[in-house]
């Protein structure tokens, strides 16, 4: 699935509808100052038990 701000528009509401029910998810993120960071996750997102594979990242400071 691909979201697209220019289509889709930018709302955090769009982002977890569009993402709701689908897993695993990995969200990739470019600002307008060509910033890339985002996340993953093996859950629904609106899952609140643990899940010791999700991650976030951002590949400007390359950490993890």
């Amino acid at each position: 699935m691909l979201l697209n701000s220019k289509i889709d528009g930018n709302s955090c509401k769009t982002l977890i509808e569009k993402c709701k029910g689908k897993t695993p998810t990995l969200v990739v993120i470019k600002t307008a100052k060509n910033i890339i960071f985002g996340g993953y996750t093996n859950q629904e997102w609106n899952d609140k038990e643990k899940d010791d594979k999700t991650f976030v990242y951002s590949l400007k400071t390359k950490k993890i």
